[in-house]
């Protein structure tokens, strides 16, 4: 483990790990979109040099994904018809919703955008949407009753068979 006490000061660094053996460093060098059926090839034909040279050192493996698969990430719901921002519900107005993972298949029923009541006497499915991306939601409001409610997408993310749930944080009022 190398530690600095202070990033510029590099004379401070310990050159041991816990154990007092030796310490060794990792780079763990890691890319979103691309796998060795990419990569293999362009290392044969020579266009990857620094990454042959790093492999050749040390190497190579799969990294496996993230076990569960993440859920939608609601961030942010505005209320046109109030124009606020994560505080009211307007029935009957445009509701848009902004985060990660949004998007859901409108063709399987257990997926879409419902407000859920604090108060628990049933879940309200958007029926109408107008806008179905993975940063974006927009819909129209259904009817509601006075209350809190909890904001919830229901997805089934990249192609997985779990139905992941995702709430937007504050409590919204109708």
């Amino acid at each position: 483990m190398v530690r600095y006490s202070n990033p510029s000061d590099r004379s401070a660094r310990r050159e041991e790990n816990h154990y007092g053996q030796k310490a060794r460093r990792v780079l763990l060098l890691g890319s979103d979109g691309a796998d060795w059926k990419m990569i293999n090839p362009l290392l044969e034909k020579g266009q990857m040099p620094n990454l042959q040279r790093l492999i050749e050192s040390g190497v190579m493996g799969n990294v496996v994904s993230l076990n569960p698969m993440p859920s939608p990430n609601p961030i942010e719901y505005r209320d046109v018809g109030s124009d606020t921002t994560n505080d009211q519900i307007t029935p009957g107005n445009i509701g848009q919703l902004s985060g990660n993972r949004l998007k859901f298949d409108p063709a399987q029923a257990d997926e879409g955008l419902y407000f859920v009541p604090t108060a628990d006497t049933g879940d309200v499915k958007v029926t109408t949407i107008q806008k179905n991306k993975p940063s974006q939601l927009v819909f129209l409001v259904p009817a509601l009753v006075a209350g809190g409610y909890n904001l919830e997408v229901r997805a089934r993310i990249a192609g997985g068979t779990e139905l992941r749930i995702g709430r937007l944080d504050p409590v919204l009022t109708a």
